[in-house]
Order: structure tokens, then sequence, then C-alpha cells
């Protein structure tokens, strides 16, 4: 019983994932950066890949989170570096950064130990983060560098 609500609780919290972006994500080939370099290009990408890593965790199928916690980490290194007017902002957020880097790497090794639970806990994270930099980056006005 306690293991289906958490899967509920997983589901819902990646349609709430799904939900912060408004537009389709554009097409990309895997490892390719997309044409623009904004910032949101490389958001709406990551909001694919976590799409992947939900798909998986919620199938069982560990090469699927695998593979989309390296391509969230990878969609992560080739993001653009942000401009802002305050450096202490650049700081905070590639403090984000490097958080999505710690849990995109912790989710490939609950993958590669095939821990279900513990990837749902850290994909779970991974969605706190994302959502706190959205937050901040809303809030900050800090932009991509183009």
């Amino acid at each position: 019983m306690s293991r289906s609500k958490g899967l509920v609780g997983l589901v819902l919290f990646g349609l709430v994932l799904g939900w912060m972006c408004l537009l389709p994500p554009a097409p990309v080939a895997q490892g390719q950066p997309p044409a623009s370099e904004s910032i949101d290009d490389f958001m709406h990408q990551k909001l694919v890949h976590s799409q992947k890593v939900l798909q998986g965790l919620v199938t069982n199928d560990f090469a699927a989170i695998r593979k989309g916690a390296g391509a969230l980490k990878q969609t992560s290194l080739d993001a653009p570096k942000p401009k802002g007017d305050d450096p202490l902002d650049l700081e905070l957020y590639e403090h984000f950064k490097l958080e999505f880097l710690r849990l995109t790497t912790q989710l490939g090794e609950m993958a590669d130990e095939q821990n279900i639970e513990g990837a749902a806990f850290v994909y779970q994270n991974l969605t706190a983060n994302c959502m706190a930099c959205h937050q901040f980056l809303e809030a900050n006005g800090v932009r991509n560098a183009n």
C-alpha cells in the first residue's frame, strides 16, 4: 500500500514538473545541443529527459533511468552561462547547477544499483531543485548570455 502511494506521489510530482513548461520541447538529437542557446531551450530538454526518467521509474526500467540521468547531466553541462547584474545571483545559479549535477550522478548510481526507492527519492530531490531554481531565475531575472 505505501509503495503504491509512493508511486502515485512520484507520478504527481512528475506531472507538476511537466506543467512547469508551457511550450512543447524542441526535438534534439541525443548528445546534440539545440541550435538556440537560450536557457529556456535547455530547460525544455531537461524536461524531456526527466520525463523519460519518470517513465523508467514507474516501469522499473533501470536502463532508461540511467540513460535519462546521463542525458540530464550532459544537457546541464552544455547549457549556456547566464548573465545578470548581481554576481551573487550568478553564484546562486551555479549552486543550483552543481546540485543538479550531483543529483543526476546519484540518480545514475541508483539505477546502476537497481535501487528503485533510492532512484525515486533522488528524482524527487532533483525535481525540487529544478523548481527552486526556476523560482530563483524568475524572481531575480537571471537570463542567458545570448
